[in-house]
């Protein structure tokens, strides 16, 4: 990568944190060989990806601490000024005037960091946000699949979006971070090209960014390398696709089931409900690559969820070791 796009880089990030009181981008920013498993964050997703393909990979990184999308999306995006106005959250929470020196400001992580970097042509993006959203969970898949469509409008392409579910941790009374999971579940079937690295097995329980970036970057570099580089590899954990309802048991089928089904211990965090959709605690386990649930609690049951609270470590996994992601059968 030529030192054009390293200047570039460097330029956009030191003007865009200067105009919101970060600081400055020193060299260590700059473009770096990815030569040793001692990273984190977005490059170790070009670790991951680097030497497995015929192709160069770089990154031009656009981050800055405690940020929801709000911040990331355009002024101009009519989409995305019809949902702010019905938007209870965004219309308490926006800031109504544009003040240079405040990340909170709305759109001004596009204006500022991300705008700058538009007239380069990318493969795809890669987003590791949402914690900052838990509050508005039930907005959030609309307001993030605009977002999607807002960039790839401005890039004038259909590139391939990629990001990490929200890991399991204690969030705190009245937040609801599986509520957010699911949101981010739902984008994968609401918005094309986009694919998920569930992180249901790394999260940490006193702390919602989890220290391991190194399986982050992993697996979103295999939704790459299956997606978008050919290679005939298993990309993503199981993920809810249906469920048949029985006299006293529910049978659930997934996609991406890989070679088979299998779980780390014991099914755990499974529940089923009835008409009512109140949920007992069930167990479950695999059968003919689905997974039985039932209670002695729930004579008909209806529903069935998964890992359906804040802090857990999911249980269900593929044969090729991916988690599958939490979800609920309720919408």
């Amino acid at each position: 990568i030529n030192n054009g796009y390293n200047e570039t880089r460097k330029n956009c990030e030191d003007v865009s944190r200067k105009q919101i009181d970060l600081p400055p981008v020193g060299t260590e920013r700059d473009w770096n060989k990815t030569i040793n498993k001692k990273i984190a964050g977005i490059n170790s997703y070009v670790y991951a990806t680097d030497g497995k393909s015929d192709s160069d990979f770089g990154d031009v990184g656009c981050s800055t601490r405690i940020s929801d999308y709000s911040k990331w999306i355009t002024k101009t995006q009519t989409i995305i000024e019809e949902i702010i106005k019905n938007s209870s959250y965004l219309l308490d929470n926006l800031l109504k005037i544009n003040v240079i020196n405040d990340p909170n400001t709305y759109s001004i992580l596009y204006e500022k960091m991300l705008k700058p970097i538009i007239p380069f042509t990318i493969k795809g993006a890669i987003w590791y946000l949402g914690e900052s959203n838990v509050d508005n969970n039930d907005e959030y898949q609309e307001l993030f699949a605009g977002m999607i469509e807002d960039w790839r409008e401005k890039w004038k392409y259909d590139y391939p979006f990629y990001y990490a579910q929200i890991a399991p941790a204690i969030y705190g009374e009245n937040y609801y971070s599986h509520m957010l999971r699911d949101a981010q579940r739902k984008t994968l079937e609401s918005t094309s090209k986009t694919g998920m690295a569930i992180l249901m097995d790394i999260g940490e329980k006193e702390d919602i960014h989890p220290h391991n970036k190194q399986d982050v970057g992993k697996r979103l570099a295999l939704l790459a390398l299956d997606n978008d580089y050919n290679f005939d590899i298993v990309s993503s954990g199981p993920l809810y696709k249906s469920h048949k309802n029985y006299n006293n048991y529910i049978d659930v089928d997934f996609e991406n089931k890989g070679s088979g089904l299998y779980s780390k211990g014991e099914l755990k965090d499974f529940e089923i409900a009835g008409d009512n959709e109140v949920f007992y605690s069930a167990s479950a386990k695999i059968i003919g690559n689905k997974v039985r649930v039932s209670s002695k609690s729930v004579k008909t049951p209806k529903h069935v969820r998964y890992g359906w609270k804040n802090w857990t470590i999911g249980s269900l996994f593929n044969k090729e070791g991916l988690p599958a992601s939490s979800f609920n059968s309720v919408d």
